[in-house]
């Protein structure tokens, strides 16, 4: 179509004066048939364009795509976008559908559409999975299907055209629209991460507060002690801890900081100190290499504690150790170096280190100096293991005076005179109140190792508020997922929140921890997630049937297409519907969930979700594990406090696109009368 053409038909929706939208286009790959009869596979790819919405057209598309694509004579490209208020994959195939879609996403201004090559010679007409699940399709159906009659029509999915075990996967199936929990999405109110949290927030329960602000500026006068420029014994001493001044009459502030200062200045130029005499006084040495003449002196002077160096009569001769590795940056020194970088980024690791440091200094490293600099860098941050248990008693007191009616439980084990620590479980007042009043009754429980000195498991309970936004509700530690620890969790988890009607609570395939929710909680629906058990049950059976129904079994709402897709299964393999049963016998099927938590999710995203936001900090102690959660779940709750503030009426934003962008869609209706009755019966088209 050209541009005049696409100007004639009306306009469905206003859009704003930015239409640059990012669509990337995931290519799959697919055989294509020559015309000599040969036969080749391509690999799939994706690209990105910048187009306007106003004058991207179903030509200029399809124009595009023939330029990257060479397909067979009987082979058509197909496009499909995930259509986010239907919650299915929509095909597009006219011009209107373009506006509708570009409206859908215009505050992303962004979206992903997959382009499927399909074999128009093939007796059934394949159609894909498009939501971030294109290598798990379903079985295609057939129209006159028995199962089917009278279901909403809907685009079904794509029979694989590659053996499944031959393609890479390039997208993660469960990555869903519709399964998406927010972490960091409080910008969409245009409210600052990094805005000041007051230190009491979490602290006065669920009520938020700041001081108003009176619109006045006000002045503090503070008296500070006088201070006085001429040092008392007259000396001045100016230090620059990078860059020292090495030179004869240079003043230093003690000796510690000129063995540092010379340490740096040996690094800085490339050269390795030798026969090194010092005590709390004087500091001597010579340069490493034996023909080299340059030496040092240096005292501290009247005072007691000032350095001066007093003996530097010659310059260096000798050649650069930058390039063999670097035996002048100690452990100590290190740790300087990377303390407040490190402190900034706690996910870094040793490699980071020595890459940052051998960049910056243009020296060269050995992996085990970096990584003794990290740890003593991570002890100045953050002290060590070991004395971090006893505070873990000064935290709780602190918590519980601060915030009362918070959960802290604290467990330990006598081991002859001495007691270890064994376990701790965490639940703030604040988010216990949070969840019980304004969450659907859905928590997600689940645990990841800890990679620090102490190993361990980190488990914890979250939820989702009205926003879909990760919401926390409890955590703890623990050795190991025994039965034993996930029975302690629960009864812990119970105990904050008891047992809400139409309670939901999903996890993985742990055994132990179904075992724990049954005797814990045995009225609440358990549900499985289906990553999990997916996961577990490719390993053992493996075919293109069970691609093709296992994962959309699971999506199905109908009972019908669920058992549709379960026979598909049974005729191939009743083992593998025998195993189902026994090893993965918790709800894992949509078609099963119940109505009263209003969480349709198959997979058990909120718990990686807090998995993921607090990798970073797995490897720290325990008591700066759980202080740093606290500081997290803090700031959540003062930003969401600043986001509710704007929020006007009882519906959230959001909620309201989304019925307004439905309410488009609702085609004209027409009543046809069924009965001549007085009582008659409309029937809805």
């Amino acid at each position: 179509m050209d541009g005049s053409m696409e100007s004639e038909s009306p306009t469905l929706y206003e859009y704003e004066p930015t239409n640059i939208f990012s669509l990337d286009l995931v290519l799959e790959g697919f055989l294509l048939k020559e015309q000599s009869g040969r036969k080749s596979y391509v690999k799939g790819k994706t690209i990105t364009w910048n187009v306007d919405s106003e004058y991207f057209t179903m030509d200029v598309l399809m124009d595009g795509l023939g330029a990257e694509l060479r397909v067979g004579r009987n082979q058509s490209v197909t496009v499909w976008y995930f259509d986010m208020i239907m919650a299915q994959d929509v095909r597009l195939t006219h011009k209107d559908q373009l506006h509708v879609m570009f409206h859908m996403y215009k505050a992303e201004k962004k979206l992903t559409l997959t382009v499927v090559v399909l074999d128009n010679s093939d007796s059934e007409t394949p159609v894909p999975i498009i939501d971030n699940v294109v290598h798990v399709p379903e079985a295609t159906i057939a129209d006159n299907d028995v199962l089917l009659m009278g279901m909403q029509d809907f685009p079904l999915k794509q029979s694989a055209q590659v053996d499944p075990s031959t393609l890479v996967l390039e997208t993660d199936p469960f990555d869903m629209v519709e399964e998406y929990v927010g972490v960091d999405d409080e910008y969409m109110y245009v409210v600052e991460p990094s805005a000041p949290v007051p230190v009491e927030s979490i602290e006065q329960g669920n009520k938020i507060w700041e001081e108003e602000d009176t619109g006045a500026d006000v002045f503090v006068h503070h008296e500070e002690e006088e201070v006085i420029d001429i040092d008392p014994a007259g000396y001045t001493v100016v230090h620059d801890a990078e860059n020292p001044d090495i030179r004869v009459g240079a003043l230093f502030p003690d000796i510690v900081t000129f063995r540092k200062s010379i340490r740096q200045h040996a690094i800085l130029v490339g050269f390795k100190l030798a026969k090194i005499k010092t005590d709390k006084t004087r500091f001597m040495a010579e340069c490493a290499h034996g023909p080299c003449p340059w030496r040092i002196h240096a005292s501290t002077l009247q005072d007691g504690r000032t350095v001066m160096i007093k003996t530097l009569p010659f310059e260096h001769n000798c050649p650069t150790t930058k390039l063999s590795i670097c035996t002048m940056a100690s452990q100590g020194w290190i740790a300087d170096k990377i303390g407040d970088w490190v402190k900034k980024n706690p996910g870094v690791g040793a490699k980071d280190a020595k890459g940052k440091l051998e960049d910056e200094f243009n020296i060269k490293l050995k992996y085990n100096k970096a990584w003794d600099g990290m740890k003593v860098a991570l002890y100045q941050i953050h002290g060590s293991y070991e004395d971090c248990f006893p505070l873990l008693f000064n935290w709780k007191a602190e918590i519980e005076n601060k915030c009362p009616g918070s959960i802290i439980e604290i467990e330990l084990l006598k081991n002859g005179d001495k007691y270890h620590f064994n376990r701790m479980f965490v639940a703030f007042k604040p988010c216990i109140d949070g969840f019980l009043a304004g969450c659907r009754p859905y928590v997600g429980v689940d645990s990841t190792a800890l990679n620090g000195k102490f190993k361990g498991q980190l488990a914890s309970a979250t939820s989702v508020d009205g926003h879909n936004w990760l919401y926390y509700v409890a955590f703890a530690v623990f050795d190991s997922e025994t039965g034993e620890n996930w029975k302690w969790f629960m009864k812990q988890l119970h105990r904050a929140i008891g047992s809400p009607p139409g309670l939901v609570i999903s996890s993985d395939a742990c055994k132990g921890l179904e075992t724990a929710i049954d005797l814990v909680f045995p009225n609440c629906e358990n549900r499985e997630c289906v990553r999990h058990l997916y996961a577990n049950f490719m390993k053992k059976f493996h075919g293109k049937v069970y691609t093709e129904n296992l994962y959309p079994a699971a999506r199905s709402f109908s009972h019908r297409k669920f058992m549709y897709h379960m026979k598909k299964i049974r005729e191939a393999n009743p083992t593998a519907i025998e195993y189902l049963e026994i090893h993965h016998n918790r709800l894992w099927y949509r078609c099963g969930f119940g109505e009263a938590s209003k969480v349709d999710y198959l997979t058990n995203n909120i718990s990686e979700s807090f998995n993921k936001q607090i990798k970073d900090f797995k490897g720290i102690n325990v008591l700066n594990l759980f202080d740093k959660i606290r500081e997290i779940i803090t700031e959540k709750f003062y930003i969401r406090g600043q986001v509710s503030k704007q929020l006007k009426g009882r519906i959230l934003p959001h909620v309201i696109k989304q019925l307004n962008a439905l309410s488009k869609t609702i085609g004209r209706n027409k009543i046809l009368w069924t009965s001549e009755n007085e009582q008659k019966s409309p029937c809805w088209i």
